[in-house]
């Protein structure tokens, strides 16, 4: 046999190794097509968690996974810690954002991991309105459901900082 040339066997194993890269490479189409159906109905999923005509959110509305961790020196920024900490399932983050008399309440009732599965189902909110209280806190008006009726969150400054004064 003269180099170059394959036998029997050896043409057999090349047809094999040829339908099994041919087989690999359709299976690799195939899921890619999965993933990439994964991942709009993930985000299908991420858009239509709230009851609003066109999955869109209305202006303002921040979701718990765009939120950033901003502090606690406005109620405002308060507010939108809580998100981040409830996305990233902050504990200290969660507790921070609460008066000292709730945090000790959460943990009262079955701690953080409780807590952040019962918010598990909120996608976020919207702040509607502000009225500062003549005892120096502050009453926000916010929609956690575009759909529903508006909620208030009572803030109040603790050494400098402002905390939620109760559980939603």
């Amino acid at each position: 046999m003269s180099p170059g040339t394959l036998n029997d066997v050896d043409s057999r194993e090349l047809l094999r190794l040829r339908s099994e890269v041919t087989r690999l490479n359709a299976r690799k189409r195939e899921l890619a097509e999965v993933a990439e159906t994964h991942q709009r109905l993930r985000n299908q999923l991420e858009s239509g968690s709230t009851n609003v005509v066109g999955n869109r959110l209305p202006p303002g509305y921040i979701r718990k996974s765009e939120a950033q961790f901003a502090g606690y020196s406005t109620p405002e920024n308060t507010v939108q810690s809580l998100l981040w900490a409830l996305h990233h399932h902050n504990a200290t983050g969660l507790l921070q954002s609460f008066s000292p008399d709730v945090s000790a309440k959460i943990e009262a009732n079955g701690g953080t991991d409780s807590f952040f599965k019962s918010a598990e189902p909120m996608p976020g909110l919207a702040i509607r309105g502000r009225n500062n209280l003549p005892d120096g806190s502050v009453e926000l008006e916010v929609e956690f459901d575009p759909s529903m009726p508006t909620d208030k969150l009572h803030l109040r400054p603790i050494n400098g900082e402002w905390k939620l004064e109760s559980i939603f």
